[in-house]
């Protein structure tokens, strides 16, 4: 009997915290319910919950399913956000304005992105089970206030923050930080406010919108989202590169530190050459390499017809990225 018991523990301790999503022409909506009831991370989406997708993903983690969501979904850009508010009323207002605040809306918005260039370097990386276990450990030389502390972790993980524009209060004592699920809460309650987690999932802007960004350079964007400074690359990928062997860290420490040397070259050049420097980029073999296989991972669970689209509009911005003179 006992060891029966044991094999059972060892059985279960085997997926305990994955996910399985196994949908077969279902709405949207069942697939989000599905999801939240296994995690207990909301998701807030404008995506129609409605819309018939499939999704076959069994016993993974938690970023494995939100990859296979938003591919079955056809949508990018999801984010772990932490909503900070003086109260509840206050979070239920920033709530109301989500999943995407309008151009005028009184919240600040804390995110930073690692950009395009550095996409290659980092797949080499191990990337987190459950986006809510990255960690933060807060500056030393912070003020004592919430502005500062909100900014610091949006540097230092891959999550965005959202508070009032108007709310900046000092700090009781300074934030412990620690594993972002639990760190953003305290620091709500440091605030004497409080703290949501969500997921957010906007749906695909289209070109012509206002506020969409193309091309690939600073002055032509390099996305959406404020690129997270050089200097403060080595500071979010650390808990990632001390997650390889011992014997592969130094390398891969010594490539990111190379791809802050370069990408501080590129951002000096003038438009046209930094575009010169991305059409290299793009061209050299093991450079496409890496990105085929980022895009082959974002398609696995993606059904015929959308792998078909996809594959499309993937070829026709790499040829935008290549031929200056190309259009779409």
């Amino acid at each position: 009997m006992l060891f029966a018991i044991g094999g059972f523990v060892l059985w279960v301790s085997g997926w305990w915290g994955t996910v399985t999503l196994d949908f077969e022409k279902k709405p949207f909506g069942l697939v989000l319910d599905s999801f939240t009831r296994q995690t207990k991370l909301p998701i807030l989406t404008d995506l129609d919950r409605t819309k018939t997708v499939s999704i076959h993903v069994r016993r993974v983690n938690v970023t494995e399913a939100l990859e296979a969501i938003q591919a079955s979904a056809e949508s990018r850009g999801g984010r772990l956000t932490f909503l900070l508010a003086p109260d509840q009323a206050g979070l239920a207002q920033i709530r109301s304005l989500l999943p995407r605040p309008p151009e005028n809306s009184p919240l600040l918005s804390l995110e930073y992105r690692i950009p395009f260039p550095a996409m290659a370097t980092l797949d080499n990386l191990p990337r987190w089970g459950d986006p809510r276990r990255q960690t933060w450990q807060p500056s030393p030389t912070l003020p004592k206030e919430l502005r500062a502390a909100a900014e610091n972790a949006a540097q230092a993980a891959e999550i965005r923050i959202l508070l009032p524009a108007d709310w900046n209060p000092p700090l009781r004592k300074a934030s412990a930080g620690g594993e972002v699920a639990s760190a953003m809460p305290a620091l709500a309650k440091l605030a004497g406010g409080k703290a949501e987690m969500v997921y957010l999932l906007p749906a695909p802007r289209n070109s012509g919108e206002p506020g969409r960004t193309e091309g690939m350079g600073r002055d032509e964007g390099w996305g959406r989202f404020p690129s997270l400074p050089p200097e403060k690359w080595i500071e979010r990928l650390e808990p990632r590169l001390a997650a390889l062997p011992k014997e592969e860290q130094a390398a891969a420490q010594a490539s990111v530190e190379e791809a802050v040397r370069q990408f501080k070259e590129w951002e000096a050049l003038p438009p046209e050459q930094r575009r010169e420097k991305i059409q290299a980029l793009m061209q050299d073999p093991a450079t496409g390499e890496k990105l085929s296989e980022r895009f082959t991972r974002g398609m696995r669970n993606m059904s015929p017809d959308q792998r078909a689209a996809r594959y499309q509009s993937y070829n026709s911005r790499r040829e935008s990225i290549k031929d200056p003179n190309h259009t779409r």
